[in-house]
């Protein structure tokens, strides 16, 4: 058990009045004596907050714990003690001891996705960490404006992640347990064993992967700069390496989970992400983004990616997916926060909206660029939205057998 908490530290903690904190106590939902309030007790309080804030009432919580059908005592486990709690100094000291414009750490906080913080506030324990790492930014100079994108980039995909961690063990564990008749205080309780074993290796796993993607990125703009060195020492002719991009969409998709329902989607999701991860890697390319539907590529290669798009195709009804459709184009592509923008990628998505079920269309570019090595079927011009002259299309054809 950790040390003893008063109730004011216990408010403090938890950045609330010691009102709440008492109208808690007196509902019972400590379920403990007020001389062994704790860390978990203040884990209590944020959670209990939120439930009002909600529009749950107080009272009823209090109730349903009397009857013994809702507990909170999975809070104490270590692995919760990841909820910061708020320190005694205010958001101005913070911004005062690492250098940085009070408006400016404000727009840092807004760009995660966090409400931004007034000066008289009191940040969390593990706040410090993040406005430092701004400070360190900052102070070499850097715009703030590439800090902010930074941080927007960090906010939307950390969200992404969590939710999906807990959108995950929902639909895998708690259905499953509710259908089989476990009650709500039992699911609460369910995950404790597991949350000890997880806790202990989550972060380690998680900064492997995170550091691995590291390395390939920066391997990859290493290159470039060796390159680069090259060819300004006049050692080296850089060679021109448009993007080869494509989307790929599922046909009937909409209709398919309107008709089957939620479930279908997740599942058919779940297939598709792992087929196109497999196939992309195989053809040297990478899945730049899902879209729900379908998926955008991009590969190195205008072959490879095009065999690569004709075996995604050749595999979706196989896997229990809708038919598959895919668009291509090549040519130069805007980068930006791990994304692609720019005419290629929009000519590719707009090849991909006239190909038919277990097509592959590309441009010229692309028949061009791939010198003879894949078969095309010319299917003449058409005219495209946002597209000034009409494009020719050609239809990739699997090789022969």
């Amino acid at each position: 058990m950790s040390e003893p908490l008063e109730l004011s530290e216990v408010a403090d903690r938890a950045g609330v009045s010691p009102e709440i904190v008492r109208a808690m106590a007196d509902q019972g939902v400590f379920e403990r004596d007020l001389d062994d309030l704790d860390a978990g007790s203040v884990r209590r309080v944020m959670l209990l907050s939120v439930c009002i804030d909600a529009g749950i009432p107080l009272e009823t919580i209090g109730e349903a714990m009397r009857q013994g059908v809702l507990s909170l005592n999975v809070l104490d486990r270590q692995y919760y003690a990841r909820w910061g709690e708020h320190l005694e100094m205010t958001w101005a000291d913070l911004a005062a001891e690492q250098g940085i414009p009070f408006d400016v750490l404000q727009q840092m906080y807004a760009a995660v996705g966090f409400a931004p913080p007034e000066p008289e506030q009191h940040p969390r324990t593990d706040e410090p960490d993040l406005v430092a790492a701004g400070g360190v930014i900052l102070r070499t100079g850097v715009d703030p404006q590439i800090l902010l994108r930074m941080l927007r980039v960090y906010g939307e995909n950390f969200r992404r992640i969590a939710r999906s961690e807990t959108g995950l063990w929902h639909d895998l564990v708690d259905v499953p347990a509710q259908r089989a008749g476990a009650t709500q205080r039992e699911l609460l309780d369910q995950g404790v064993e597991f949350g000890d074993a997880i806790m202990s290796v989550v972060d380690g796993s998680t900064m492997a992967i995170y550091r691995r993607m590291q390395e390939h990125a920066w391997m990859s703009d290493l290159v470039e700069h060796l390159e680069l060195a090259l060819v300004e020492a006049g050692l080296y002719v850089k060679p021109q390496r448009p993007a080869t991009m494509a989307f790929m969409d599922l046909s009937g998709y909409t209709a398919l989970t309107e008709e089957r329902g939620d479930e279908t989607a997740a599942d058919l999701a779940t297939s598709l992400a792992q087929l196109v991860q497999r196939t992309a890697t195989h053809h040297n390319g990478e899945a730049m983004k899902f879209l729900g539907d379908g998926v955008m590529f991009r590969f190195r290669e205008p072959a490879a990616g095009v065999r690569g798009a004709l075996e995604v195709i050749g595999a979706t009804e196989p896997l229990g997916l809708p038919p598959a459709h895919v668009g291509m184009h090549i040519g130069a592509v805007i980068e930006r926060d791990g994304d692609v923008f720019g005419r290629t990628v929009n000519l590719a998505s707009r090849l991909s909206g006239k190909a038919g079920p277990g097509e592959v269309l590309v441009s010229r570019e692309v028949v061009d660029a791939c010198g003879g090595a894949i078969g095309f079927t010319p299917l003449g011009a058409v005219e495209l939205k946002g597209v000034a002259e009409p494009v020719p299309l050609f239809r990739a054809e699997p090789p022969e057998r």
